[in-house]
């Protein structure tokens, strides 16, 4: 079943633990379970409106007479209603706590306030790009505006002695919150502070409401999503990039992480994804987190999966969020997975999910009788030909022409065997590479093993399946890339029979 891809271990349970930066690495300690919430649905029973008040006797009823119709049951969508603690201001400014309040968030930190003042009103922004992405929360029965209020700590024993840190265990490493309070350390860098400030607000926000957790990977992921953002000289922020560059993101070091895990072949397929275990979250490296913000920033700005993926902002309940992914993505699984892999062999700073989407053919797959040309585009990722490769037969792959992969500081002109001077998912940029995507079955997942072709080559198939063709670059290379080659595609010969 496809949700085996998917489904976290804490499925249904309550979000456990919380961020913690790679550039540190310890980790983050459990939150006790969150309290059960009085339930968000309130049935509200309205009757219809008489025609004419009854009177004090019984009236026969004709046995003709019609039976009213029975009046509507409308589920009205309350959140639970606002149990935060009220401080005490004062008090907390005798301990060097300072209170910042913008519509959205109350801070309470002991940080410098040229630190501390700006970052209420980011949470007020981000929280729009919240409403943008999942929709209105709903209101709760007092009708008061959604508001979380946030701990930034420098000096814990300072909110110990104010009664401001959470029941349960007595520290934390990084951050994690309850309900629609948080509590985070200060972090080393304003980015990083930045950061784990959305993350954390982001688990408020799209909890609000839950009665079931969906899979850990997606609410890590998409807290992990929002809260890596970019802010722009004139004050703006944009929330959910991809990060262009290293020192533009101190503390984060996602993308490396991943590179290192690759180097030591531990690649996060989509099943193991879903079967990561509360140790595997407390390890003092942040895999899982790693790995979880790529798999939702590659589903989310893909063009053939975005807006399936974001529909599951709708579906964050429990068991209907993996129904919910049983239906959009199962049909597409092998094609899902095979685009996973190469983008996490090609993940770079400054990666452009959408140019190396594959390009997938249109109508059925072709079977091939005769030698077949195709011309494959330098400036896009995997391409299909169209053609069906059998189980056991070899193909000859011949390339000829020129492709231009970067501008400066003059034209980068490679032929099919590429250019050795760089090199990109361990082959040089510009040589031509193929692949045959085998379908998964019962006894065997899908595959999509990678022959390096250049102008000349062969390939093999154990077993049956599409054959995709590449011109290898970057993964962030392709938008300045320009030409194609032209590729013939033929059966090769069996070798004579000498007698």
């Amino acid at each position: 079943m496809f949700r085996l891809f998917f489904v976290s271990l804490t499925a249904v349970l309550v979000l456990n633990g919380c961020e913690r930066s790679a550039e540190m690495g310890e980790t983050t300690p459990s939150p006790p379970a969150i309290p059960a919430a009085a339930s968000p649905l309130e049935a509200v029973h309205t009757p219809a409106a008489p025609e004419s008040m009854p009177s004090a006797m019984p009236q026969p009823v004709s046995p003709s007479a019609e039976e009213p119709a029975p009046a509507p049951l409308v589920q009205k969508i309350y959140r639970p209603s606002d149990t935060r603690p009220r401080r005490d201001d004062a008090r907390a400014e005798e301990f060097g706590i300072r209170k910042y309040a913008s519509q959205r968030l109350i801070l309470y930190t002991d940080l410098d306030p040229e630190i501390a003042e700006p970052l209420p009103a980011l949470i007020d922004r981000v929280y729009e790009t919240w409403v943008d992405y999942f929709g209105e929360l709903p209101p709760d029965r007092e009708g008061t505006p959604y508001q979380m209020t946030g701990y930034l700590i420098d000096q814990p024993q300072r909110f110990v002695e104010a009664g401001m840190l959470p029941e349960g265990p007595p520290m934390f490493r990084f951050g994690r919150h309850l309900g629609a309070e948080f509590w985070m350390n200060k972090m080393n860098s304003d980015y990083y502070r930045r950061h784990l400030l959305i993350h954390e607000a982001t688990h408020c926000f799209m909890t609000a409401t839950l009665q079931q957790y969906p899979p850990r990977w997606y609410l890590e992921g998409m807290a992990e999503y929002f809260g890596t953002h970019r802010l722009h000289p004139d004050g703006t922020v944009t929330f959910g990039v991809m990060p262009e560059q290293s020192d533009e993101f101190p503390g984060l070091g996602r993308i490396e992480l991943i590179q290192q895990q690759l180097v030591q072949q531990q690649f996060a397929s989509l099943s193991r994804l879903g079967t990561y275990s509360p140790a595997d979250w407390d390890q003092p490296l942040p895999v899982p987190y790693a790995w979880s913000w790529a798999i939702c920033l590659f589903l989310d700005q893909h063009p053939r999966y975005q807006d399936r993926f974001r529909q599951l902002g709708q579906h964050m309940e429990g068991n209907d969020f993996l129904r919910f992914l049983d239906e959009h993505f199962a049909p597409e699984k092998d094609l899902l997975e095979a685009e996973w892999s190469e983008f996490s062999r090609r993940l770079v700073y400054g990666m452009d999910v959408a140019a190396n989407a594959f390009q997938t053919h249109s109508g059925p797959l072709q079977s091939l009788e005769t030698p077949v040309r195709v011309s494959v585009e330098a400036a896009k990722g995997w391409q299909s030909t169209g053609l069906l490769i059998p189980a056991g037969i070899t193909v000859s792959i011949h390339a000829s022409g020129e492709v231009i992969l970067d501008q400066q500081p003059r034209p980068w002109v490679s032929e099919p065997q590429g250019i050795s001077i760089r090199y990109a998912a361990g082959e040089p940029i510009g040589r031509l590479l193929a692949a045959v995507l085998s379908p998964s079955d019962p006894e065997m997942p899908s595959t999509f093993p990678i022959t390096p072709i250049g102008q000349s080559g062969t390939l093999s198939s154990q077993r049956p399946g599409e054959l995709w063709l590449r011109i290898n670059d970057l993964g962030n290379g392709l938008t300045n890339n320009s030409g194609t080659y032209e590729v013939e595609i033929r059966r090769s010969e069996p070798p004579a029979i000498v007698e």
